[in-house]
């Protein structure tokens, strides 16, 4: 596991981790108001909210996370975030690379990933054995 970076401004940090045999990255990361722009990314994101509300845009709508919900952003969605309430919110996050994720199905005999379809029946959930399995 390689530590890429711990940083801190103001009371928002961000502690990020990369495995170097899965290319799987972890962020643990704390906001308080703006969490970030709009963006995407090429990999598979499943996380979980540990504290707080997290709000974001993702697929055309808004979403509201709080504490034990899981996220889902499949590759290329745009996506933001803040925090609507003082305290802020924490949340951790795995960044799956499609070809890990494609080797895997394709070990479980589900075939390639991609002809699973580009996206998530939801953005978010309340599944507590998905929740489990991320953290």
């Amino acid at each position: 596991m390689t530590h890429l970076s711990d940083s801190q401004i103001g009371s928002d940090w961000i502690n990020i981790r990369r495995d170097n045999e899965t290319g799987i990255e972890s962020v643990h990361a704390h906001f308080q108001g703006h969490a970030y722009d709009p963006h995407d990314h090429d990999e598979m994101l499943v996380g979980v909210t540990h504290q707080g509300v997290q709000r974001f845009s993702c697929n055309r709508s808004t979403h509201t996370s709080t504490p034990g919900r899981s996220m889902l952003i499949e590759p290329g969605a745009l996506h933001d975030g803040f925090a609507p309430e003082p305290e802020g919110f924490t949340y951790g996050m795995l960044y799956l690379p499609q070809r890990w994720v494609s080797d895997m199905t394709d070990r479980l005999g589900v075939g390639d990933a991609s002809s699973l379809g580009a996206t998530f029946r939801n953005t978010l959930t309340d599944d507590v054995q998905l929740r489990d399995v991320i953290q």
